[in-house]
């Protein structure tokens, strides 16, 4: 997320390397606007996908315009079997004057609330969601044409053994 501004990790003075642990990445913005849309907010989103588990649970990370975390919210994708490890941070403004408690209050249960920075919150949610969902989905369908392309090399495999031992 910061490789723009030359940030590095470092332990002990020794540079982390990390970029093996990353499956995938993507960026994309999204604005989101008010009822009345008088009023709208522009949020980056960066996605990673993991290759490998990083801990128990997957989150949403809203991080203000100095990039510090606001809130964490538990993605909607952690009871998955087919190794979906994620994280997806979310950068706006629209975070600089919000609180964990603001999150609570744009629950579903609070889903007639015309407050237009809850409003505001729900859509963006609504469009994370549908952005992991895509994301798992296209993780599935690789995953499914890669387990018809071992079966069809076993059937071929099996079919070459059977030859050779009629022979």
């Amino acid at each position: 997320m910061n490789k723009d501004r030359n940030y590095a990790i470092r332990v002990n003075g020794k540079l982390l390397a990390y970029d093996h642990l990353i499956e995938e990445t993507d960026q994309l913005s999204w604005t989101g606007y008010s009822p009345d849309r008088d009023t709208s907010y522009h949020f980056t989103i960066n996605y990673i996908r993991w290759n490998q588990q990083i801990g128990d649970r997957y989150y949403y990370y809203f991080l203000n315009s100095d990039k510090k975390e606001i809130a964490k919210v538990l993605s909607s994708f952690n009871n998955n079997a087919i190794n979906f490890h994620h994280s997806v941070y979310v950068e706006s403004t629209f975070f600089d004057h919000f609180e964990q408690q603001d999150i609570l209050l744009s629950t579903e249960d609070n889903l007639f609330s015309g407050k237009a920075k809850q409003v505001i919150y729900r859509n963006l949610h609504a469009e994370l969601r549908d952005l992991l969902d895509r994301k798992q989905k296209k993780i599935c369908t690789r995953a499914r044409c890669r387990g018809k392309i071992n079966r069809s090399r076993k059937k071929r495999l099996i079919a070459r053994i059977q030859q050779l031992g009629t022979r």
